[in-house]
């Protein structure tokens, strides 16, 4: 399997020294570039083979949220996943519905910061344990209404919301991964939302949870 090949992004030269240093080849990751802003993003993108572009929110020029809306309007471009230093409910709100696949604080461990990478570059919705926290208080609903979900809608529901890709809940709820694409297919159209990410965001508003 060819390695996944990163561009990050962040106005901060020493987040640039050092953040691209937490990606090794052995662990799948290959850097394809850096930028200091959204636009020179843009202008990477469009020049380099990117697999899965890591940027910060709050930049100069074209903020995080403005990339991920624009990288998220090429269904064949790469995938987004914010890093930032702040604790901001809403930035993450707002991020998931530009089509970023997650969320994770720059503090977090290496390691925490891989995993959630190689979550985002399979395809799947990741937020660090803190985002995650923050974003279920901020999102706080009444028990959700299950009337019109089949039992297996629900039990594909929740995998995508633990930030699960469609191989890996075929995996674990034992389905082939072409019946779990009908069953995201139905739960996006059930939800009135267009993709997986707004989905998740969605579900979260109206009281579902993993």
């Amino acid at each position: 399997m060819s390695p996944t090949r990163l561009l990050v992004v962040d106005d901060d030269p020493q987040v640039l020294d050092v953040l691209p240093s937490y990606f090794t080849e052995a662990d799948g990751f290959v850097l394809a570039g850096t930028a200091a802003d959204g636009f020179q993003a843009l202008d990477a993108v469009a020049r380099l083979h990117v697999d899965l572009v890591l940027t910060d929110v709050r930049m100069p020029g074209m903020d995080g949220v403005e990339l991920a809306r624009r990288l998220a309007q090429n269904p064949h471009g790469p995938g987004c996943l914010a890093l930032t230093s702040y604790n901001d409910e809403v930035a993450m709100v707002t991020l998931l519905r530009a089509g970023a696949r997650g969320y994770v604080k720059k503090s977090a461990p290496p390691e925490e910061v891989r995993r959630a990478a190689k979550v985002a570059a399979g395809g799947g919705v990741v937020m660090s344990g803190q985002v995650a926290a923050a974003l279920r208080s901020n999102l706080r609903h009444p028990e959700p209404p299950t009337d019109g979900f089949t039992d297996r809608e629900m039990s594909v529901l929740r995998q995508v919301l633990l930030g699960k890709s469609n191989k890996g809940i075929a995996t674990d709820l034992h389905l082939a991964e072409g019946s779990v694409k009908k069953y995201v297919s139905a739960l996006l159209l059930k939800f009135g939302v267009p993709s997986r990410l707004e989905l998740v965001v969605r579900a979260m508003e109206r009281g579902f949870r993993p």
